[in-house]
C-alpha cells in the first residue's frame, strides 16, 4: 500500500451476511446488518475487535480486547433502528449533544442527551493507512442535524484503530452552519463493563466530586434552589471502588473535575484485579469536566466511571445557568479528541503511577 486508501460506504452494501469489505496489513474491515436492521462495521486489528455503527451516530457498539469484552451490560442483544435513547441502550460509546445534554430539566424541551446519540449519518467512509510502520482503520462521518428557526450544524465522527493496539482514537467536531453563535454541549458516554473488586483511579481530587442528589425538592422550590440542591458533596470514597454485583438497583451519578498534566491530558482507568485495566484520556480544555455513571442492578452492569464533559449532565436550563454552554461563533468548528481502550498489566502500572503523578496535590 504506497498512500491511504478510501472506501465510501453506503447502506446497501450490508447485508444479513458479514462479508469482508476490506483487508490490509493486519486490519480487516467487516461489514453486516443486525437483525433489527441497523448496519454495523466489525474492525479486526490482530489484539481484538471492535463493532461500529457507521449510519446510527457512530456507536461503538461493542469491543473486545485482551480477550474480554469492555462493553456493559444491557436489556439489548443488538442494536436497535430508533432515534430513541432508551429505546437502544447498551453501546459502549454514545457521542452526545450538540444543542444539549443530559436530562431535561422541567424547562427543558430537548430529548434525553440530545440529537447526536442516534443520529443518522449522511455518508460514512473507511480509510486505510500505514502510521508508523502499523495499518490504520479510521471510520468517519458526517451528520447534518437542522431545525427551523432553531439550529443547524454538522457533527464529524472519526474513530480510528491501529494494528495490534488496545486502543480506540476518538473525535468529534461540530461546525455551526448558522449565521448566529450556537450554544454547544458534549458528553463522551463510555460505557464500560465493572471489573468485580476492582477500583477506579483518576486525577480528581476528593474536594471536586459532587453526587446527584436524588431527594426530591420542595414543590414550591424555585430554580435556583433546586439547581443548588441537585448535587451535593459525598460523605465517604466510596465513590473509588466498583460497587458489588447486584448492589445498586439505582443509578449513581457523580462529576467531578480532573486536573491535567504538563500536556494538558488526563487519564483515569478502571483497575481490575488480575492488574490489567480499562482506561480514559483526553483534554481538559476541551472537555473540562467529567461524569461518573455506574448501575449494577442485574439488569444493567455498567462502569461509566470517567465520561468526559463540558458541563454537568441535568439539561440545557441547568448547564446555561451555571455557563457552562460553549459558545461557537458563526462557520465556526469545535472538536474534542479522547482515547478508551483496554491495556495489559504492564501498560496499567504505568499509567497507574502517571495518574497519581498527576492528581496528587503540590
Amino acid at each position: 500500500m504506497t498512500g491511504p486508501v478510501e472506501i465510501p460506504l453506503s447502506p446497501d452494501q450490508f447485508g444479513p451476511v458479514e462479508r469482508t469489505f476490506a483487508k490490509a496489513g493486519g486490519i480487516v474491515v467487516n461489514g453486516f446488518r443486525y437483525r433489527s436492521g441497523v448496519a454495523a462495521l466489525r474492525i479486526l486489528n490482530g489484539a481484538g475487535e471492535v463493532i461500529v455503527l457507521p449510519f446510527q451516530g457512530q456507536q461503538v457498539w461493542d469491543a473486545t480486547f485482551l480477550g474480554r469484552r469492555l462493553t456493559m451490560e444491557s436489556a439489548f442483544d443488538e442494536p436497535q433502528d430508533t432515534a430513541d435513547f432508551l429505546s437502544n441502550y447498551g453501546a459502549l460509546l454514545l457521542h452526545c449533544g450538540a444543542t444539549a445534554m443530559g436530562n431535561p430539566g422541567l424547562e427543558d424541551r430537548h430529548p434525553l442527551h440530545g440529537e447526536l446519540p442516534n443520529a443518522r449519518y449522511d455518508n460514512a467512509l473507511i480509510q486505510l493507512e500505514s502510521l508508523d510502520g502499523a495499518m490504520a482503520a479510521t471510520l468517519t462521518g458526517t451528520t447534518r442535524q437542522t431545525r427551523a428557526f432553531g439550529h443547524s450544524y454538522d457533527a464529524t465522527a472519526s474513530l480510528r484503530i491501529r494494528q495490534g493496539s488496545t486502543r480506540i482514537s476518538v473525535r468529534m467536531g461540530i461546525q455551526n452552519r448558522q449565521q448566529r453563535p450556537m450554544n454547544l454541549l458534549y458528553l463522551a458516554h463510555v460505557n464500560f463493563r465493572p471489573a468485580d473488586g476492582g477500583r477506579f483511579i483518576d486525577t480528581v481530587q476528593d474536594g471536586d466530586i459532587l453526587i446527584r442528589n436524588t431527594s426530591k425538592p420542595a414543590l414550591n422550590a424555585s430554580t435556583a434552589e433546586r439547581d443548588a440542591a441537585a448535587w451535593t458533596a459525598p460523605q465517604s470514597s466510596a465513590l473509588r471502588y466498583v460497587p458489588p454485583s447486584g448492589s445498586m438497583s439505582v443509578e449513581s451519578v457523580a462529576v467531578l473535575r480532573p486536573v491535567s498534566g504538563p500536556n494538558g491530558q488526563t487519564h483515569a482507568a478502571q483497575m481490575h484485579p488480575d492488574g490489567t485495566a480499562d482506561f480514559v484520556t483526553w483534554r481538559t480544555d476541551e472537555l473540562p469536566l467529567a461524569v461518573r455513571w455506574i448501575i449494577r442492578s442485574g439488569d444493567e452492569d455498567a462502569a461509566g466511571f470517567m465520561m468526559p464533559s463540558t458541563a454537568y449532565p441535568d439539561g440545557l436550563g441547568a448547564a446555561g445557568r451555571r455557563g457552562q454552554l460553549v459558545c461557537l461563533p458563526p462557520g465556526q468548528t469545535m472538536e474534542f479528541a479522547y482515547e478508551f481502550g483496554a491495556v495489559d498489566a504492564a501498560a496499567a502500572t504505568a499509567l497507574a503511577a502517571e495518574i497519581t503523578a498527576i492528581g496528587r496535590p503540590i
